[in-house]
């Protein structure tokens, strides 16, 4: 039977618990001295006597423990406490540095060795503690040789009242690496933190997720942005890469080497340096890593990389067609910026994970045997479920007018000539291969030509046939 928590030990009838009865219990449990009553091994172990003699070692146990101590012993004892593994030999002596660089190279420096931080999180607290100090672009500069918390809290103060807008929440993450930033200073230096604390304001509502339609994105890898042929299609390739990869652009792009791409068995693996480098492993659809007639790595890589490659390109797959040498990370972002925002304003570089993770989810759901939230948090390795979830109120009021397969969607971006002319395509492309999943060896077929010319004699067939024209007597 459950004891309720005001029943009584001698008997399971209830009573209120009254205030008599509450000091009653805390005199039992302040007074060591005091005897149990005679239920209390019932509950704990029976009439065991081995239960008795342990719960009894056990009190004396911890009576030894907790003894008082006093004087020099307890001076000891607390400075055990405060510092138990002796002084930090890391730590930074701001006399001993002489100016603000050579204060920032120690932080970075003591980041490298006593922090898990990464090379460009270190990098940008760098930068916010060279910023804090200028003292001729700030009003309130810090002085990090002689810190005080009122500085440092009128500093952020003007910052937040001259630069953050609560309504948008514009220059938030500017007040928030500044913080952070401090912080690591103050972590170097040995200082506590708690005697520099600042509260951020709340955090502004996240933006809508905003990412174009598949017929843009078939734009956008179509563009001609540049007046130089060759230009023009590596950036539509890194377009094309990105939005069916789904990987984090830029810093998954510049490092992407030759090796990291299975052509046997469409295969890319490759590190994210947001994730600690872990190893993602995707499977690519055949006609992107291999295909012949459209845009594929494979023509990437045997017709147009060669083209840049100099002595500095290693083995990376995207390199500058101007250098030969590996993209940096501000530069290609610029670049992808700069073209995606020639088709779609709003272009921004990781517009093409959005994409790639509601194609996917579109995907799935015609797929009905697929868990869509599983499959997408796998393939774009999300760290959270919440992440993936966020897509699927934008892909199901995309669905309603875009449910065909938007990957094949970029893929078919082959131009039809005819004696040297371009052929207009066809508005009805949705009855094409890319929703009906028929190859195109299977449409342009000669049983399926002769069906279609059936009764008309010595009508030719159409352009699209490869083999020679036949004539239907």
């Amino acid at each position: 039977m459950s004891i309720k928590p005001c029943d009584t030990i001698e008997n399971n009838s209830y009573k209120p618990f009254s205030k008599e009865r509450f000091n009653q219990t805390i005199n039992f449990f302040n007074n060591s001295s005091h005897s149990h009553p005679t239920n209390f091994y019932k509950l704990v172990g029976g009439n065991n006597q081995e239960c008795t003699n342990e719960l009894k070692e056990l009190k004396s146990d911890t009576s030894k423990q907790f003894t008082p101590r006093h004087g020099e012993e307890y001076v000891k004892l607390q400075n055990e406490l405060k510092n138990p593994y002796g002084q930090n030999p890391f730590n930074i002596n701001i006399d001993e540095c002489d100016g603000i660089d050579d204060l920032c190279n120690k932080i970075r420096t003591y980041a490298e060795n006593c922090t898990s931080l990464r090379e460009t999180t270190i990098n940008r607290h760098i930068n916010y503690l060279q910023l804090m100090a200028d003292k001729e672009n700030n009003v309130i500069p810090i002085d990090f040789f002689n810190p005080s918390y009122p500085q440092y809290l009128y500093h952020m103060n003007w910052y937040r009242k001259y630069k953050y807008d609560e309504t948008t929440g514009r220059n938030f993450y500017g007040l928030k690496q500044r913080k952070s930033a401090f912080e690591m200073y103050l972590e170097a230096c040995g200082i506590n933190k708690s005697f520099f604390q600042y509260h951020l304001p709340k955090h502004p509502e996240e933006k809508p997720i905003e990412f174009p339609n598949p017929e843009i994105a078939f734009k956008i890898i179509r563009h001609p942005y540049f007046k130089d042929d060759d230009e023009n299609k590596l950036y539509q390739m890194i377009h094309l890469y990105n939005f069916i990869v789904g990987c984090r652009p830029e810093s998954e792009d510049i490092i992407l080497r030759l090796e990291n791409i299975n052509w046997d068995d469409c295969i890319i693996t490759y590190p994210q340096p947001k994730r600690n480098y872990k190893i993602r492993e995707i499977f690519v659809d055949h006609a992107f890593i291999n295909g012949k007639t459209r845009k594929s790595l494979r023509n990437y890589v045997d017709h147009l990389r060669p083209k840049f490659v100099t002595q500095y390109s290693d083995n990376y797959l995207f390199i500058s067609p101007k250098t030969g040498k590996p993209f940096t990370k501000d530069f290609l972002r610029k670049q992808l910026t700069k073209t995606g925002r020639m088709v779609y304003k709003q272009f921004y570089p990781y517009m093409s994970r959005h994409y790639c993770a509601s194609g996917m989810l579109i995907r799935c759901y015609n797929d009905k045997d697929v868990d869509p939230i599983k499959t997408v948090k796998e393939f774009l390795d999300h760290k959270s479920q919440k992440n993936t979830e966020r897509y699927t109120a934008k892909a199901k009021s995309y669905y309603k007018q875009y449910s065909y397969d938007w990957f094949k969607r970029l893929l078919k971006d082959r131009q039809k000539t005819y004696r040297g002319k371009v052929v207009r395509k066809s508005k009805q492309w949705q009855n094409t291969s890319v929703s009906n999943g028929i190859p195109s060896r299977e449409r342009y077929s000669p049983e399926r030509i002769r069906t279609a010319v059936t009764g008309s004699k010595g009508q030719d067939v159409n352009h699209y046939t490869t083999g020679p024209i036949i004539n239907i007597c």
